[in-house]
Order: structure tokens, then sequence, then C-alpha cells
């Protein structure tokens, strides 16, 4: 249960593309540690690869307030949920100009 070594174990296999191994450890790590920032991140970061943005930010928001006093955690969340924004007024760009045509 030591939370350093599942938050680098799950952050392996995301990093090697194995989400559903992620997700798996990822939910051992909510159980041992359900007020830790780590997982809700990770878990953030799995929605991302799976394109649902809303889960995302409630992930994320909820990892923010488990760690609001770390600066570089929030620096990091936030650039995250900018450019999840602009990606959403991307998409939602381009789809308003496919249905013009």
């Amino acid at each position: 249960g030591n939370k350093l070594a599942l938050n680098e174990i799950v952050a392996i296999y995301f990093l090697i593309g194995d989400l559903s191994a992620a997700e798996l450890i990822n939910r051992r790590f909510f159980q041992l540690h359900p007020d830790a920032a780590e997982p809700y991140m990770h878990q953030g970061n799995l929605s991302l690869a799976k394109r649902d943005t809303t889960s995302a930010m409630e992930y994320y928001n909820q990892a923010l307030k488990r760690n609001p006093e770390n600066q570089e955690f929030k620096q990091y969340v936030n650039s995250i949920k900018k450019s999840v924004k602009f990606d959403l007024i991307e998409e939602n760009a381009v789809s308003s100009n496919q249905t013009d045509e």
C-alpha cells in the first residue's frame, strides 16, 4: 500500500499505454489512499485518454481540492484544464462549421 510506489506504477502503465492495468491499479490506489490527490490526477489522465473531458475535469478538480497548497501540482492541473477547454472550443468550432455546409 505504499503511496509513492502505487503512484509510480500507475504512471508507468499509463506511459506505456496499458490503460486497463493503470486503471486497475489506480482503483486500488483509491481504496488504500482515499484522501490522496494522486489517484484523482491519474483518473483524470485516464479519462482524458478516453476523450471523456467532463470526467477528466471532475477528477482534476477533486485532485486540486485534496492538494491545494502544492503550486507545481496546481500549475500542472491548470495547464491541463486550459488545454482541455481549448480542445473543446476547437471541437465546437469544427462541428459548427460542418453543419453550415
